[in-house]
């Protein structure tokens, strides 16, 4: 059962590979990596090797892709470890050519939200990471290390991201006040209390707080939902081709998985958009509030 599963995430395996490819040729451009590491030449060369092997030789690679796939996610959310995620974002907020108000307010926001989920949290490595799907335990496994990595890096990628350029500030200060709004509409009652507490945490802690709650929501909770929902379809789609071709064996082994189980119990309870909003959010906001507590 668990090879067929396999045998289904090749394809999203490819998709996934091809990006980081991509990706990692830009880095070796344009991030400022640590002359003592080549960090973003493993990843492109790990890729690309998984890459080809999943095209040239899928049935070998299928069973034999655990153990690389692990070390690629490793190394993936390892980047900004080691290289300057904040430097490409280092021009400030001038615009490159003069536009309308409205297209200028649109592309400061979208600026933001980049450098927000690329250059600070690195949130994109950690969501696109969870695609190169693997079995429940090994997911929370790697996403735990991998998150705990980069929340306790946050102190430093904070320092430098506003140390970087005055307007970095403001991109804290709009998260901040956002995820603030956001707790007391949600509790009221904590109204007094985020005040109090608000004037007790400078920048530094606030962008700690925002980081660690765009980390763990949209960086962990998200995709794991999305890919466990992904890895629950292919399971279905493994069931149905096995009582179509009236194959008792294989939807025996199906019925039985823990693998199929567990995903299939997570796919179920956020099964609706709205309850992966919800979730989504409430890891956001509990997240963020714990962050301040400890931090403050």
């Amino acid at each position: 059962m668990r090879g067929l599963l396999e045998q289904k995430a090749v394809s999203t395996d490819r998709a996934v590979l091809f990006l980081i490819v991509g990706f990692n040729v830009a880095a070796l451009a344009k991030l400022q990596l640590k002359s003592n590491t080549l960090i973003g030449a493993f990843n492109g060369s790990l890729a690309g090797a998984l890459l080809v092997a999943s095209i040239w030789r899928p049935t070998l690679y299928s069973r034999c892709r655990l153990l690389p796939i692990v070390l690629l996610r490793l190394a993936v959310c390892a980047l900004p470890l080691v290289a300057d995620t904040v430097g490409p974002f280092g021009r400030g907020c001038s615009l490159p050519v003069r536009l309308p108000a409205g297209a200028a307010v649109a592309w400061q926001l979208g600026r933001g939200l980049l450098m927000l989920c690329v250059g600070l949290t690195w949130t994109v490595g950690l969501f696109t990471a969870t695609f190169l799907l693997l079995p429940p335990l090994d997911h929370v496994a790697v996403s735990s290390v991998s998150l705990t990595a980069l929340l306790l890096h946050n102190r430093t990628v904070c320092e430098r991201f506003l140390e970087q350029h005055p307007s970095n500030g403001a991109v804290v200060d709009a998260l901040d006040v956002a995820l603030r709004a956001l707790v007391v509409s949600t509790a009221p009652v904590a109204q007094a209390e985020m005040g109090v507490l608000g004037g007790r945490v400078g920048r530094q802690v606030a962008c700690q707080a925002g980081a660690a709650a765009i980390q763990v929501s949209l960086g962990v909770v998200l995709p794991t939902m999305l890919a466990w929902q992904l890895q629950c379809r292919m399971a279905a789609s493994i069931a149905e081709h096995a009582d179509a071709t009236h194959n008792a064996e294989l939807s025996a082994q199906v019925r039985r998985s823990k693998h199929v189980k567990l995903c299939a119990a997570l796919s179920h309870a956020t099964q609706g958009q709205a309850s992966k909003v919800l979730l989504t959010g409430g890891c956001m906001l509990l997240t963020y509030v714990a962050a301040l507590l400890v931090l403050a």
